[in-house]
């Protein structure tokens, strides 16, 4: 991915080329919360019901996430989202400008 945005975005000096390494990164980060998130969500989903409720008849035929899992991803898996959107938003709102600054944007097609 790196490689891929060097050679789109072509980098002049030290900042920029910084700034195009932390949009790398923070492009990563936000798949692997994503990621996370799907899996976190998995694991819930796949979670064993009490074998006791299906002989009873008691089972629920709709599974549903369990109050944690719902807690974790509004707080824990929102503010890590939050965090590295308005890092790698910032990130490349800096980088445009500075190309914009020399008269050259390769965020624009």
């Amino acid at each position: 991915m790196l490689a891929k945005l060097r050679s789109r975005i072509k980098p002049v000096g030290q900042l920029e080329k910084y700034l195009v390494e932390r949009i790398a990164l923070g492009m990563v980060r936000r798949q692997r919360g994503e990621k996370l998130e799907a899996a976190h969500l998995d694991a819930d989903l796949r979670r064993e019901s009490d074998p006791l409720e299906h002989i009873l008849g008691n089972a629920n035929t709709g599974t549903q996430l369990a109050a944690q899992t719902v807690s974790d991803l509004c707080n824990l898996t929102g503010r890590y989202e939050t965090a590295t959107a308005r890092r790698l938003d910032a990130d490349i709102k800096l980088l445009i400008n500075l190309q914009q600054q020399r008269g050259k944007t390769g965020f624009v097609s």
